[in-house]
């Protein structure tokens, strides 16, 4: 009987003693992400992320709040749910992208087409006043999980039309987000 006893302590100490399986830090979200849209093209799948910090919000005439507006364009595979795949997509100036651009999956950096700006870019706002432009000239974006769990954290650099210093900005969100399909990407309408 001792020995029975014995074995029993002895096995239950080996399963007990197994390896700990440490959780995932839960990732906090810094922005909220008003919407993604997607569209197959030819150069792939294009994808239009907009985000906002603190109070800040996009309105018919403009902006209200203070904080920062964030809108992101990027090529990445759609998952079956169309939230981009599992990925660290890495961001590249717009001058970069030329004829003999080759990657098919990244972000794409920020510019100016015909007065508005185009990319990826942050608009800097102030009391519902757009104070400065971003424009991304590098950095990464990491998406893990899916539309009803998902994470980004986008980790950037920018450079300001107005000081034309190097900025660098981080961008996390994590929750649920519904994606939209869309016909047609149009230029941001906000005037330089």
């Amino acid at each position: 009987f001792y020995s029975f006893v014995m074995l029993v302590a002895m096995s239950l100490t080996f399963v007990a003693c197994g390896p700990q399986v440490e959780p995932e830090p839960e990732v906090k979200s810094n922005c909220t992400v008003t919407s993604i849209q997607t569209k197959a093209t030819e150069f792939g799948q294009v994808y239009i992320v907009e985000a906002t910090t603190n109070d800040v919000a996009l309105t018919n005439s403009g902006f209200s709040g203070t904080g920062d507006y964030f809108y992101m364009q990027m090529y990445a595979t759609p998952q079956e749910d169309l939230f981009p795949a599992t990925n660290t997509y890495q961001a590249y100036p717009i001058e970069e992208m030329d004829d003999d651009f080759a990657e098919e999956e990244f972000v794409m950096g920020g510019g100016v087409y015909e007065g508005y700006p185009i990319g990826t870019f942050v608009a800097v706002i102030e009391n519902g006043k757009n104070t400065d432009l971003l424009f991304c000239i590098g950095g990464t974006v990491e998406f893990k999980g899916n539309a009803t769990n998902g994470t980004m954290i986008a980790n950037l650099e920018f450079q300001s039309l107005v000081t034309e210093d190097i900025v660098e900005k981080e961008f996390i969100f994590n929750g649920a987000i519904d994606i939209e399909t869309i016909q047609n990407i149009a230029p941001q309408k906000i005037k330089i």
